[in-house]
C-alpha cells in the first residue's frame, strides 16, 4: 500500500470513530415529572449518584468528602429540555471520582437523579430541585436500560411555626437591588420560654452554622430530647431570642459578609434582617445585647462579622473558625507559594486530615469534586467550600462569576486575583486598622480551636493569637483556648455556657 492510501485509510479510521463517538447509544434516560409543570424549568443542572445499593437516602452520597473510593456521581448542565421527553445520558456527563461512567466499578447500585433549577440555593438538593425515584440497577449489565423518573419537587416554602420557634423571611432591597431580582433572607427565630406572656425585651445570640447550614437546623436543635432542648428550657439559664442564619447562596455559603461575588449580605443582615426580627420579637435592640457565635465557616463568620461590624455587636464566640491568616490558608501561603495544589517539594497538598496526622484528601481531589457540582462545569459555581471561598474573597469577572485565584486544573496561583482576597485576611485587616477599631473590639473575641484541626485551620489561627498579643492601646483582651489532640469543630462548652458568658457579658 503506497503511503497516500495510508494516510487516507487513516483518515477514514478517525472519521468512524468520531461517527461512532457520536451516534453513542445513551446509558440512561431521565423521564420528565408526570405533573407540576407550573414549576418546570427548561434551564438546569441534572445529577446521577451511583450510590450503595442499600443507601436509605440515596442523594446524600453525592459530593462531599472527595475520598478516592467515594461513591460515584455525575452531572451535565441542561438547556431548552421543555419536559415533554425524557433526557438522555451520554458520554458528556463530567463526573468524580472517575470522570468518565465507563469507569464506574462494576457493581449492583442504587441510582438517583437530581435536577436542580434554582440556582439561588447552592445545595445540589435544595429548594427548586427535582428528585427520581431510586432506582437499583447492575451495571454496567443494566447500561441502556436504566429509566429514572422525577417525580418529587422541593418547594420554596417555610417550616411551620411551633411552639417556641418561629421562621422568616423577608425581601432583601440590598441584594434584590445588587442581582437585579428579588432576593428573599431566611432565618429561624428561637423564643424564650416565658415570651408569650412576658413582655419583656431580651438579648439576641445570632447563630451560623457550619458550611452550608440551612435555617432549618433549629427545628433538630430543639427536638425533644436535644441537649439545646434541654438547656432551653431550663430555668435556671438566662433568656435569650436566639436567631439562626441561613447559610445559603448564589455561589455557596455567603458567610453573612459582603462580597463583590454575591453582593451587600452583611449588610443586608444588619440593616434588614436584624432590625425586622428585633422589632417582630420584642429584642432589647441595641449593640450591647446582641452576640455572635459559630463554628467552622459559622467561626469565621462570626469572628468576620465581630471585626467589620465592631460596634454592632457585643462579642464574637468563634469555634474551630477558616483561616483568618491567609499565609496560612490551609496549608497554602497564598502571598508567597506558586501553586495551590502542590507544595515546593513538588508535594500534593492535603486539604484534611485525621487527628493523628494521617492525610485523607488532596486540595486538588476537592476541587475536582466541586467542578462536578458546578455549572458549566467550573468550581467556582459549584456552592462548596473552596467555590464560596473565592466567592467571597476574591473579584468578580466580566461574566459575573468569580474569578479563580488559580487555574483549577494545573493549581497555578494567580497573584494579581490574590491581591483581592487581602481585604478579607482578618490578620491583616486588625493590624492595619487596630488604632480605628481597637476600642470597639477590646473583650470582644472568645476563640476556641483544636491543635490538631482536620482540615490544617490552626496555624492560621495561631498567627491571629499571635496578632492580639502584640497589639495595644487598648489591649484586645482576645481570649484563646486550644484543644490539645483535638479535631475540627471542636466546641468544649455547652449551649448553657456560652448564654451564661452572653449574659455576664451583657451585666457588665
Amino acid at each position: 500500500m503506497k503511503a497516500w492510501q495510508m494516510a487516507v485509510l487513516m483518515v477514514l479510521v478517525v472519521l468512524l470513530a468520531a461517527c461512532e463517538r457520536e451516534v453513542e447509544a445513551p446509558w440512561a434516560a431521565v423521564h420528565p415529572p408526570e405533573d407540576r409543570a407550573d414549576v418546570w424549568e427548561s434551564e438546569g443542572r441534572l445529577f446521577v449518584v451511583f450510590a450503595p445499593e442499600d443507601a436509605e437516602v440515596p442523594h446524600v452520597h453525592m459530593g462531599f468528602p472527595p475520598f478516592s473510593d467515594s461513591d460515584p456521581f455525575f452531572a451535565v448542565d441542561v438547556e431548552d429540555w421543555n419536559g415533554d421527553e425524557p433526557l438522555r445520558l451520554a458520554g458528556d456527563m463530567i463526573g468524580f471520582p472517575p470522570e468518565q461512567v465507563d469507569d464506574v466499578p462494576e457493581g449492583r447500585y442504587q441510582l438517583q437523579a437530581i435536577y436542580k433549577t434554582d440556582f439561588f440555593f447552592h445545595q445540589a438538593v435544595s429548594e427548586g430541585s427535582w428528585l427520581s425515584e431510586p432506582l437499583v440497577v447492575d451495571w454496567p449489565a443494566d447500561r441502556g436500560e436504566i429509566e429514572l423518573q422525577l417525580s418529587e419537587y422541593l418547594p420554596d416554602e417555610l417550616p411551620a411555626d411551633r411552639s417556641n420557634l418561629q421562621f422568616v423571611r423577608i425581601k432583601s432591597e440590598l441584594l434584590s437591588e445588587f442581582w437585579g431580582e428579588e432576593i428573599e433572607l431566611r432565618a429561624a427565630v428561637i423564643l424564650p420560654t416565658d415570651w408569650e406572656e412576658s413582655g419583656d425585651e431580651y438579648p439576641v445570640r445570632y447563630n451560623i452554622g457550619g458550611y452550608g447550614s440551612r435555617y432549618t437546623r433549629a427545628l433538630e436543635l430543639m427536638e425533644a430530647g436535644s441537649d439545646f432542648r434541654d438547656d432551653w428550657y431550663d430555668p435556671a439559664n438566662p433568656k435569650f431570642i436566639m436567631v439562626l442564619l441561613d447559610g445559603t447562596g448564589p455561589f455557596g455559603d455567603p458567610y453573612q459578609i459582603n462580597s463583590r461575588n454575591s453582593g451587600p449580605w452583611g449588610d443586608a443582615v444588619t440593616e434588614e434582617l436584624i432590625p425586622y426580627i428585633e422589632e417582630r420579637f420584642r429584642a432589647i435592640g441595641e449593640p450591647e445585647a446582641r452576640f455572635l457565635d459559630g463554628g467552622s465557616t459559622g467561626g469565621w463568620a462570626s469572628l468576620a462579622m465581630q471585626v467589620f461590624y465592631p460596634d454592632y455587636f457585643n462579642g464574637a464566640w468563634s469555634f474551630c473558625a477558616d483561616s483568618p491568616d491567609f499565609r496560612r490558608f490551609q496549608l497554602i501561603n497564598l502571598y508567597e507559594d506558586e501553586n495551590a495544589y502542590y507544595n515546593r517539594h513538588n508535594y500534593l497538598i492535603p486539604s484534611k486530615r485525621s487527628i493523628e496526622g494521617d492525610p485523607e484528601f488532596s486540595i486538588k481531589a476537592e476541587i475536582a469534586m466541586e467542578r462536578v457540582m458546578g455549572r458549566g462545569d467550573s468550581f467556582v459555581t459549584g456552592g462548596e467550600q473552596w467555590g464560596a471561598w473565592h466567592a467571597l474573597y476574591g473579584p468578580r469577572g466580566d461574566d459575573g462569576l468569580p474569578v479563580p485565584a488559580w487555574d483549577e486544573h494545573s493549581g497555578e496561583i494567580d497573584p494579581a486575583v490574590v491581591e483581592y482576597w487581602k481585604d478579607y485576611d482578618l490578620v491583616r485587616y486588625l493590624e492595619a486598622n487596630w488604632d480605628e477599631i481597637g476600642e470597639e473590639l477590646a473583650g470582644k473575641l472568645n476563640i476556641w480551636m483544636g491543635d490538631m484541626d482536620d482540615y490544617y485551620l490552626n496555624p492560621g489561627m495561631y498567627r491571629l493569637a499571635d496578632l492580639m498579643d502584640e497589639l495595644s492601646n487598648p489591649d484586645p483582651e482576645a481570649r484563646f483556648t486550644w484543644g490539645r489532640l483535638q479535631g475540627h469543630c471542636w466546641i468544649p462548652l455547652s449551649h448553657a455556657e456560652i448564654f451564661s458568658e452572653m449574659a455576664e457579658r451583657l451585666e457588665d
